[in-house]
């Protein structure tokens, strides 16, 4: 993995910065490029916080969340699974090795193009929501394992629902499981996905019930189900509003009281920017600035290397959450100014952040945005509106876990993550008191 900048243990964010900002002036002294850093430590401290409270799901990423090719590789190697919802997605995970087993088709609407895509390549587990999906599957993939999603609760606090468009409604289970076994299709399994963002954990809990019922009526209709599918809506980014471990709680839970493990149902999820929102930091650069008069205070523009265009599109702020740039360094005073920060392009409607206050910046000074691992930095993949550039990644690791494992050239790292991450029989104890803990 040539390139990856080291960092010590203990150092924050802004040192973590500087590291690449010095690095990169030893060969370019006049180096002001926008980048964004990845932090390979911060996925792998995602998984270990998976295993240890969610031991029995096992995760599927979701690759529309962040394709980034050392990114995939690095979760490949600690042994995650692949939620893929196009040809081209499943083409990118297939290429990295991964068995067509350790494939999810997750997308409940396809392409008849892509479904035959997926029958050649062996990747047979996939979701439906209607009849007409069943039609198109039965003719391209007949011999494809089927997941019937349904559609979760809307009476919980989730900032982006998916209910509208995608998942069918408890009264449509049965008749959609009958037409799969007059199809004679087979369906091994129930998925929902809650939405992103999911601030009330409660939410899995009635979902999961709905699933529950979902398997009774399969088993009324001799329909054996052996997979659930729990999908995503994890939050990842620092300083989230709810931790992780306590949706998790709750999700072991229901999970307990609805698919106890002597059940044999396999549990599944499709996180996406919990493992990728908070590993990924983009770094800025004021390249311009103006001062507006209006004859009451003064108005500060300020113009940066990225655009709307870039990391700054449809996703920026919901998933960043960031009113405002941070500073790298100390400013040169506290006092701060009525502001407005626009991008690098000519476009008029360009602007990162509408008003701020900021203290009085100068050209050259360094801003960085944290949490833009997720859908901003997937997205900003496009052709460079007037030829601006778009920021690039930089790979950064500690240096105790780049002397720990043994990284290969392609940026493949062979991780123990299975034997330093196992629960123990202690451990399980206690995440089982922990789960029932105030029900």
């Amino acid at each position: 993995m040539e390139g990856v900048i080291l960092y010590e243990d203990g150092d924050g964010i802004k040192d973590k910065i500087s590291s690449v900002i010095s690095k990169e002036t030893e060969k370019d002294e006049y180096f002001e490029d926008a980048f964004i850093t990845i932090d390979m430590d911060d996925v792998i401290r995602k998984m270990r916080q998976w295993r240890r409270y969610l031991p029995r799901v096992k995760p599927y990423y979701a690759v529309k969340c962040n394709n980034d090719p050392q990114i995939l590789s690095l979760l490949t190697d600690l042994g995650v699974y692949f939620d893929c919802a196009s040809r081209n997605e499943m083409a990118s995970i297939l290429g990295l090795g991964v068995e067509p087993c350790n494939i999810v088709y997750s997308h409940s609407v396809k392409c008849r193009r892509d479904i035959r895509y997926a029958a050649a390549a062996g990747v047979d587990l996939m979701a439906f929501d209607s009849e007409h999906e069943l039609i198109k599957i039965k003719s391209t993939h007949p011999h494809a394992r089927l997941l019937l999603r349904i559609k979760p609760s809307d009476k919980y606090d989730v900032q982006h629902r998916l209910s509208i468009q995608y998942g069918c409604e408890q009264h449509q289970v049965r008749p959609l499981l009958a037409a799969a076994k007059r199809m004679e299709l087979n369906v091994v399994g129930i998925s929902f996905h809650v939405g992103s963002g999911v601030v009330d954990g409660r939410v899995f809990i009635d979902a999961i019930e709905r699933a529950d019922r979902a398997f009774a009526i399969a088993s009324e209709l001799n329909i054996s189900l052996s997979v659930l599918d729990i999908e995503g809506g994890f939050l990842g980014q620092k300083r989230a509003p709810v931790e992780f471990k306590e949706v998790a709680r709750l999700i072991n839970i229901a999970l307990e009281d609805h698919f106890p493990a002597k059940r044999g149902v396999r549990i599944i999820a499709e996180p996406g920017r919990y493992f990728v929102s908070s590993c990924a930091t983009l770094v800025l650069t004021v390249i311009g600035k103006k001062v507006m008069q209006d004859g009451v205070e003064n108005e500060f523009l300020y113009f940066l290397n990225d655009s709307i265009f870039g990391t700054f599109n449809v996703t920026f702020t919901d998933c960043t959450g960031a009113k405002q740039p941070s500073l790298l360094k100390a400013p040169r005073s506290e006092v701060t100014f009525k502001s407005s920060v626009w991008g690098q392009t000519c476009a008029g409607d360009d602007i990162l952040f509408e008003e701020c206050h900021l203290p009085e910046l100068e050209i050259g000074d360094r801003l960085f945005v944290e949490n833009v691992g997720a859908y901003p930095m997937s997205m900003n993949k496009g052709g460079a509106f007037n030829g601006m550039p778009q920021p690039t990644p930089v790979y950064i690791c500690s240096k105790t876990l780049w002397k720990t494992h043994n990284w290969q050239s392609r940026g493949k790292c062979q991780l123990n993550i299975e034997t330093e991450d196992r629960v123990t029989e202690e451990e399980m104890t206690k995440i089982k008191r922990e789960t029932h803990h105030g029900t």
